[in-house]
């Protein structure tokens, strides 16, 4: 009941990003962190629904915020070996023509034990920043994280059913109209309750809004 009253409620907030929300708030961080993509309203960022007493730096290549540093993840990272106890990277590896090259940087600037946090859509609209390159499944993320030296990895399918799925990407559209958006998605639940109760597998992993997913370095 609480999940669907996020999502009534949550108009200014995609379906996925409540999703990922609801994953990073039951994650306690400590130590020095970084958050790759990072928004320039630091309040927006993924970090700050974290618990825990980590201090976090953001990037953000095409920011002009003196405050986050400018890094091209696509390349070598121009950070230190072993400096950071958490990555987070949230609705970035999409963007990237090569994932494995960042996913090793990032194993190469965490500490030992050191924890990479994050999250990529699946059936989601296209957005371009500047590009939008690939959506990945699970098996995919977990042979590149396990090639790039993480180990300990849990990956989770987020979503409920194919109906809000299918609602999810046409948000874009139906924000504009506030009243008849929560209506539909009252019907959208339903539907997906009642098809959750007959399919045989958990209809999330079939139809994934995105994954979220922890590997240890």
């Amino acid at each position: 009941m609480n999940s669907f009253i996020k999502f009534f409620l949550s108009n200014d907030k995609s379906i996925l990003r409540i999703f990922q929300i609801n994953e990073i708030i039951k994650c306690s961080l400590s130590g020095k962190s970084i958050e790759f993509g990072a928004d320039s309203i630091k309040k927006k960022n993924f970090f700050n629904y974290a618990k825990g007493d980590a201090v976090c730096e953001y990037s953000n290549l095409s920011s002009n915020d003196k405050e986050i540093i400018n890094i091209d993840i696509t390349k070598k990272i121009n950070l230190l070996d072993h400096e950071y106890d958490n990555v987070l990277i949230f609705n970035v590896l999409e963007h990237l023509p090569q994932i494995k090259i960042t996913l090793r940087e990032i194993n190469r600037i965490l500490k030992n034990k050191g924890k990479i946090i994050g999250s990529t859509p699946f059936l989601f609209r296209v957005h371009g920043a500047p590009k939008d390159y690939c959506r990945y499944t699970d098996t995919f993320l977990m042979k590149s994280l396990t090639e790039c030296g993480f180990h300990n990895i849990k990956i989770k399918a987020l979503g409920y059913g194919p109906i809000l799925a299918s609602f999810s990407l046409l948000r874009g559209l139906l924000k504009r109209i506030p009243v008849i958006y929560q209506l539909l998605l009252l019907i959208v639940f339903f539907i997906d309750f009642i098809i959750v109760k007959i399919m045989k597998h958990d209809p999330k992993n079939i139809y994934p809004v995105g994954y979220f997913f922890i590997a240890e370095k």
